[in-house]
């Protein structure tokens, strides 16, 4: 629970760490309010979120394995077994392990040509 739990933190700190730099850019000096507002939804969000993610897995035992090679000798494998109700949530992290790193190219994308369109209008002004 763990493991899957601080992937989720993994995929939403990195979106928000690059959805930061973007307000810090577009909202100048109200940025402090914005990021305000929107820290106090989201760092919970990041708490909450997970929990009811992986709430299934609390009764389910899991187990590690050792990996054959052509993995490291040190590499294994976690898995678990039997969950509450049979809930599989594989296809939540797939998604975001999908949505994420294109929101965050989208996002970092807007930020460049942002920030190559203040150094221009200020180069030439």
């Amino acid at each position: 629970m763990l493991q899957l739990s601080s992937n989720y933190s993994i995929i939403f700190y990195s979106f928000l760490f690059c959805f930061t730099r973007i307000i810090v850019i577009y909202c100048g000096e109200t940025h402090e309010q914005v990021c305000k507002k929107i820290f106090s939804i989201f760092v919970p969000f990041t708490f909450i979120f997970p929990f009811f993610a992986d709430f299934y897995m609390i009764p389910s035992q899991g187990g590690c394995k050792r990996l054959k090679p052509p993995f490291s000798p040190n590499a294994i494998s976690l898995s678990f077994g039997e969950t509450l109700f049979n809930i599989r949530t594989d296809n939540i992290m797939l998604g975001l392990s999908f949505i994420a790193p294109v929101a965050i190219l989208v996002v970092n994308s807007v930020l460049v040509f942002k920030v190559r369109q203040i150094l221009f209008q200020r180069k030439y002004t």
